[in-house]
């Protein structure tokens, strides 16, 4: 363990990484001792040692927070999140911090990648929308509103009471509106203190995964405020990139199809495919009583539920977490609509489990139905 340490140690020097970052690391390790690695484990999870995360924190600094000092990344982006199960220590090492690309240039701003991870299943990017003349420019991302308050552009704005509007003015900036392509799924983004707009892409992968993933991406400045000839005079580039894929580390499937009588489906298939990130579920099913199937409404989805769910409050909080990955939805696999799949993600898992208590519901009237248990191999 001391020879990865003292390498990851040697490479932040090389780095110039500030002594803050460090406290950072030192807190992170306090706090590993202070706490029961029980803690941090998930149900079913095998447990992770103290040891492999030190080692992940230190390469956390040479990989991701630490690409750009004080910068925003992907580690940061899922340890802000709310709702979902953690990462595992590992994810760090998947994180892609060298991302080949031809950044997307203007004359008002340029369009990068900073950071990325690719699993197959699901695409995390954090880009950057860097102002040409900081001194002029406030970025702000395509949802916003100048009447917003600009708190809502992340910390450095903490304390403000003003709207982004107010702000601009009283700074005398131009306000722009940044966006980079047309992704289905979820965005986050913030302002750093120079000025940079961080936007945070989390999408679901759909696509046929190959070993690398090429990308070309419009990117969007939209003058503030609307004019008539807004949509037309606004500069727009491209920005072009290469993900890596770096997979899935084990993949299960349920080992028989299981009825839903209730609901008139059966399961025919269910794949599990984990990665350093969340673990991809993956669920074919067909429809074996259109009556009781239509009388759901196309309501019907599936939850895996935790082994100790009749001890936990009935609904939601019976699942196993959710993972930071999107879901493709409902997808019909014939075009006669008796065949569907549906993809979400769990949270990540060292080790796959040997079982799953599988629960359909309805998510439009939280109508549960039967519970069946699935053995997976």
């Amino acid at each position: 363990m001391q020879s990865n340490i003292d390498s990851a140690l040697r490479s932040a020097k090389k780095a110039a990484v500030p002594d803050s970052t460090f406290d950072k690391v030192d807190n992170v390790l306090r706090n590993l001792e202070q706490r029961k690695v029980e803690e941090y484990m998930k149900p079913g999870f095998k447990k992770t040692s103290v040891i492999a995360a030190v080692i992940a924190a230190m390469l956390l600094i040479t990989t991701t927070a630490l690409a750009v000092t004080n910068s925003f990344g992907i580690m940061d982006y899922f340890s802000g999140r709310v709702n979902t199960g953690e990462v595992l220590p590992e994810a760090s090492m998947i994180v892609q911090s060298e991302v080949p690309q031809n950044a997307g240039s203007s004359e008002l701003a340029t369009f990068a990648v900073r950071e990325a991870i690719f699993d197959g299943s699901d695409i995390y990017i954090v880009f950057t929308v860097t102002p040409v003349e900081k001194d002029t420019i406030l970025l702000i991302a395509l949802d916003y509103y100048p009447d917003d308050p600009i708190t809502v552009l992340g910390p450095v704005f903490e304390g403000e009471t003003r709207t982004i509007a107010e702000y601009a003015s009283a700074k005398g900036l131009k306000i722009l509106k940044a966006g980079i392509g047309r992704f289905t799924g979820g965005w986050s983004c913030h302002t750093e203190s120079d000025g940079t707009l961080v936007l945070v892409l989390d999408s679901h992968y759909d696509g046929i995964a190959t070993d690398e993933l090429d990308l070309d991406l419009d990117c969007v400045l939209i003058p503030m405020p609307y004019s008539a000839d807004t949509e037309r005079d606004h500069p727009v580039s491209n920005l072009s990139f290469t993900l890596i894929n770096t997979g899935h580390f084990e993949v299960a499937s349920a080992a028989q199809p299981v009825e839903f009588t209730d609901v008139g489906v059966r399961i025919d298939s269910i794949t599990l495919s984990a990665s350093e990130v969340s673990v991809n579920v993956r669920v074919e099913y067909s429809v074996i009583d259109r009556v009781r199937f239509e009388a759901a409404e196309d309501g019907l989805l599936f939850e895996f539920l935790c082994d100790n769910y009749e001890d936990l409050p009935f609904g939601p909080e019976q699942r196993l977490p959710d993972g930071p990955g999107g879901g493709s939805g409902i997808i019909s696999l014939d075009g006669a609509n008796t065949r569907f799949a549906t993809e979400w993600s769990l949270a990540a898992m060292e080790v796959l489990p040997d079982h799953l208590i599988v629960r359909g519901f309805n998510y439009m009237d939280k109508t549960r139905y039967e519970v069946h248990i699935v053995e997976v191999n």
